[in-house]
């Protein structure tokens, strides 16, 4: 076959299970960036230790109040005499029956777990926007495989041709015809490496690697999502990603906080008593006791009440709007995933037979002098479209299956365990049901 260019490597193309196999040591796999993302992204970090803040400041605000110790001495003086002095010693307690401490530390733990869902978000999206980068390197080594192939065909061809030539049986005109073709491929080659190395690198800097880290990766699509692609289309409802149920529960917490400052504007009370020892003509003992008593005239709690209404009315709309956009997302990428594998098995099957032929016509032909080289140059580009189409294809639907995870949640899973909500993979039928 003088300028046929063979099948592409079957690895981007068919939906088959993953087998498994051992990555070469230290390459970058998929295992390994979702892994870097979630230890060392430095906007999921940012976020994590915004809601650490919330968590201490609830921490903060939770206990009682100290008790506290007053100790003072009064001296006076006596028409010019010794005089004498008093000291009092007293172990004061604050009575708090009101609900501000608890109100308060509602109020942080409503935004620690709001911390915690944007966290979630953001890992979510930083690791989709990780994988989406692994994904498009991996196929642009694959566009090199491919490239590579045909211009070794044609050079191949070209050396072919020029022996012809020398012995008289092809014309000028077919060797610089196929030594132009075979320099458009060479540059085509070459803009596809630079285009490899560029993304590889991109990714490598995005996650602080050496550039030479192998990759370690295939565009095969997973069976398990295909059909979770076609159950989506299908209308099967799945449960919330975990910064959904993260926003709700903040949104509960306000709540609690919103029904606790209901009690805020009861006052605050301290009671204080202790002994008492004056030194005046001798010792005397006494005692000293008091109540202190706050006054709710300005403040009675209604700032509280405010915040905690405002901050549940905005977890109840950031939930819904991150609901929503999970579904469109999901909605779109189901839709993307099917119609890549669809049309992918579709022009494969359309198209196999067709290339054989025209490759063989375009070979017998040119043998027996009736097709010149134009037309066999032809066939072989035919061919390396199609080929071009199919890792178009794979790539797409692999692209889709990383959006359909994102928006299902899967990334979402370093919540920490005492607010995680459930597993975002699971799903009910739609219309009630267990």
């Amino acid at each position: 076959m003088l300028l046929s260019v063979p099948p592409a490597r079957a690895d981007p193309l068919p939906v088959l299970p993953q087998q498994m196999r051992s990555d070469p040591m230290g390459a970058l796999s998929e295992a390994r960036i979702i892994a870097i993302v979630r230890a060392q992204d430095p906007d999921v970090k940012a976020k994590r230790a915004t809601a650490r803040v919330s968590e201490g400041q609830r921490l903060r605000v939770r206990p009682y109040p100290n008790p506290r110790v007053i100790w003072n001495r009064e001296s006076f003086a006596d028409n010019g005499g010794p005089g004498g002095s008093e000291d009092n010693l007293a172990l004061m307690v604050p009575v708090d029956l009101s609900s501000r401490r608890k109100t308060q530390e509602r109020l942080y733990g409503a935004q620690a777990a709001r911390g915690h869902a944007q966290a979630a978000r953001a890992l979510g999206q930083a690791t989709a926007s990780a994988l989406t980068r692994f994904y498009e390197a991996i196929a642009a080594r694959e566009r090199v495989h491919i490239e590579d192939r045909i211009a070794k065909r044609l050079a191949d061809g070209a050396e072919v041709l020029t022996k012809r030539k020398q012995a008289g049986t092809a014309s000028g005109y077919e060797v610089m015809r196929i030594q132009l073709a075979l320099e458009f491929a060479r540059s085509t080659l070459r803009t596809a490496r630079a285009d490899a190395l560029s993304r590889a690198r991109a990714l490598f800097a995005l996650l602080a690697l050496d550039p030479e880290t192998p990759l370690a990766g295939s565009l095969v699509v997973d069976p398990e999502w295909s059909a979770r692609a076609h159950a989506v289309d299908a209308g099967t409802e799945t449960l919330p990603p975990p910064s959904v149920s993260l926003m709700r529960a903040a949104q509960a917490v306000a709540a609690e906080a919103r029904d606790a400052a209901d009690n805020a504007w009861i006052p605050q009370a301290s009671i204080m008593a202790g002994p008492r020892f004056g030194t005046e003509g001798g010792t005397r003992y006494g005692y000293v006791a008091g109540v202190s008593l706050e006054l709710p005239l300005f403040a009675r709690g209604q700032g509280l009440q405010q915040q905690a209404a405002a901050l549940g009315q905005q977890a109840s709309s950031q939930a819904d709007a991150l609901s929503r956009t999970a579904r469109v997302d999901a909605a779109r990428a189901a839709i993307a995933l099917s119609a890549a594998l669809g049309e992918r098995i579709r022009f494969e099957a359309a198209t196999r037979d067709l290339l054989a032929r025209l490759q063989r016509a375009a070979e017998s032909g040119y043998r027996a002098g009736e097709r010149s080289v134009v037309e066999l140059l032809d066939a072989g580009q035919a061919q390396a479209r199609v080929q071009r189409r199919l890792l178009e294809l794979a790539l797409a639907a692999k692209l889709a299956e990383v959006a359909l995870r994102a928006a299902s949640g899967e990334f979402e899973q370093a919540a920490p365990a005492t607010v995680r909500g459930p597993h975002p993979l699971s799903r009910r039928p739609m219309g009630g049901g267990p």
